[in-house]
C-alpha cells in the first residue's frame, strides 16, 4: 500500500498497481476504482496488506477525517 498527501491534506491510499501506472494507464483504470476510503477501510486495508497505519493522528475534534 502506498499513501501520501495531497494538496488539501487529505490521503491518498493507493495499492501498488494503480501507484506504479503511468497517466494514461490510470486514466483508464481509474474509472472503474474506488476513489474514496474511510480511514478505518484504510487501516484494515493495510493490516491486510502486511502494513500498519494508524488513523487516530488524521482525525479531527469530532472524530472524522
Amino acid at each position: 500500500m502506498n499513501w501520501d498527501f495531497d494538496e488539501e491534506g487529505g490521503i491518498q491510499a493507493f495499492c501498488d498497481s494503480c501507484w506504479n501506472a503511468t497517466d494514461e494507464e490510470w486514466l483508464e483504470i481509474s474509472a472503474d476504482t474506488c476513489r474514496m476510503i474511510c480511514l478505518g477501510c484504510l487501516k484494515d486495508a493495510a493490516a491486510i496488506n502486511g502494513f500498519e497505519f494508524d488513523p487516530e493522528p488524521y482525525r479531527n475534534a469530532e472524530g472524522k477525517a
